[in-house]
């Protein structure tokens, strides 16, 4: 699979990236990030249902979101495509913790629970400082070739 546009100079080297597509990488990745909202979304089905229909529905779109982008791998790099699967996750977190703290659906554990809710505010830059850790790390890859 090609990670970079195709030169005409069949002796050109491919550009250095720090990132190359993988299926279990990016898989990966994508549940990873978003494994969270599911959850979380389950924990408040008895509690508040619109906060769990937001979180159930932000975990569909970012893994709609970043299976289109691993379908559309041939046609754009790892790199671009990592950064923007993170800025969609980026709008969808800040929705997400925006919507269910100000329904009050977030709590620490407490007796009885069997998962904490609790949505702190900082989460919101958690992962575009993810992105700017990327792009520094893409921006190294570049220089050194």
């Amino acid at each position: 699979m090609t990670t970079h546009t195709q030169s005409n100079d069949l002796h050109a080297a491919p550009p250095r990236t720090a990132f190359v597509w993988s299926a279990g990488g990016w898989l990966g990745a994508q549940l990873g990030s978003t494994l969270w909202m599911a959850l979380l979304g389950l924990a408040l089905m008895g509690r508040d249902v619109p906060s769990a229909v937001v979180c159930l529905a932000g975990f569909a779109l970012a893994n709609a979101i970043g299976t289109a982008l691993w379908r559309a791998r041939e046609r754009r790099s790892a790199y671009a495509a990592i950064q923007m699967f993170l800025a969609s996750l980026a709008v969808l977190v800040a929705i997400l913790v925006l919507v269910v703290r100000a329904r009050g659906a977030t709590d620490a554990a407490s007796e009885g629970l069997w998962a904490s809710t609790y949505l702190p505010v900082w989460i919101v830059a958690f992962v575009p400082a993810m992105m700017v850790v990327f792009h520094l790390r893409e921006l190294r890859a570049r220089r050194s070739s």
